[in-house]
């Protein structure tokens, strides 16, 4: 298990540490930095709703179940039938503004306007829940007024072609990293990339328009495929997620707290919580807790009802790994 910094939870009490042991002790809790204990997370979006995003991005990252993020311009003409259909399968769809304009030359009220409008199609054309027009990707990488943005969206993308820090400065400046015939285009470049996110314990957020067409640095549908095939060999070490998906893992993950609220010899109960909105963050974090000795396996639910868990082996040791939505209801380790 390779060292890293972890979120460690006593009983009936909260610890954070900063370099703890690489093996956590009996009873505490680990929140994984990245889902599933991942080195890195690695978003996929695409700008403009170019016509190969469907036809080539959107069938390719169903063929791997992996999640991407869509930034369509509704002035441009859409094609909804399409977004609607990539929604269906779990992508995010996301606001690049009505009609693509530099915000810094806005009025804060021209501003306000692009981004009210903006959601208000998206719910539209999509159904008005808390799944699509949560983040925003600037027009031309180009910031408007932070504070009214904030006032609207979870998150922003700018392109300054950095790594994502593990918990980003700002969630309104994410940077992302320019692919096609102006970046990253081919599969060594990428996986320099990866890398870079690896010893960083950071997040790789990629920044796509069009592909083997005449846009903006498109892509080759060579190399998309060729990353998305790399990153389905690689699923084990890296997250690939939403733009959306990452941020509500982020905000939760660092405002999480674990209380253990009874330990008995068949059952463990806590409770997971967070603090923050749950109509908006209701993610599933990953948790892991050495089991108590003589128990060979265990199961987990929450609020009643079973999730995701699994046994993994760590120096000898048997740990329970489990999913669990902050505020979701009690969570509890059966014997």
């Amino acid at each position: 298990m390779k060292s890293k910094t972890l979120f460690t939870f006593l009983v009936g009490a909260v610890v954070v540490c900063s370099s703890c042991s690489t093996k956590p002790e009996p009873g505490v809790y680990e929140i994984a930095d990245w889902k599933n204990f991942t080195q890195a997370a690695v978003s996929y979006t695409f700008d403009d709703h170019c016509p190969n995003q469907f036809a080539i991005a959107v069938p390719l990252f169903d063929q791997y179940d992996f999640k991407l993020t869509l930034y369509p311009v509704p002035a441009w003409g859409p094609n909804w039938d399409d977004i609607r259909r990539a929604v269906a399968n779990g992508h995010e769809v996301g606001s690049h503004t009505v009609s693509h304009p530099v915000l810094g030359r806005l009025t804060v009220e021209e501003q306000i306007k692009q981004y009210t409008e903006s959601i208000s199609i998206l719910h539209s054309e999509l159904g008005v829940t808390n799944e699509n027009g949560m983040t925003i990707a600037y027009p031309n990488c180009a910031v408007g007024d932070v504070k009214t943005i904030s006032q609207y969206f979870i998150a922003g993308r700018i392109c300054s072609g950095r790594i994502v820090a593990k918990t980003p400065a700002d969630f309104y400046n994410i940077s992302a990293i320019n692919c096609g015939s102006l970046g990253v285009n081919d599969l060594p470049a990428f996986q320099e990339k990866l890398a870079m996110a690896t010893a960083e314990n950071g997040w790789l957020v990629l920044m796509m328009h069009g592909i083997d067409d005449n846009s903006y640095s498109p892509v080759t549908a060579e190399f998309l495929r060729e990353s998305v095939e790399y990153m389905d060999k690689v699923r084990d070490d890296f997250w690939v997620a939403s733009f959306k998906e990452v941020v509500l893992y982020i905000k939760e993950r660092d405002a999480a707290t674990i209380k253990e609220v009874n330990l008995s010899s068949t059952q463990i109960t806590l409770e997971v919580t967070d603090g923050l909105d749950d109509a908006i963050y209701q993610y599933p974090l990953t948790i892991r807790r050495q089991l108590p000795a003589k128990w060979e396996k265990a199961e987990v639910t929450q609020n009643g009802k079973t999730v995701s868990s699994k046994l993994i082996e760590i120096d000898g040791q048997t740990y329970i790994q489990f999913e669990a939505v902050p505020d979701g209801g009690i969570v509890r380790i059966t014997k």
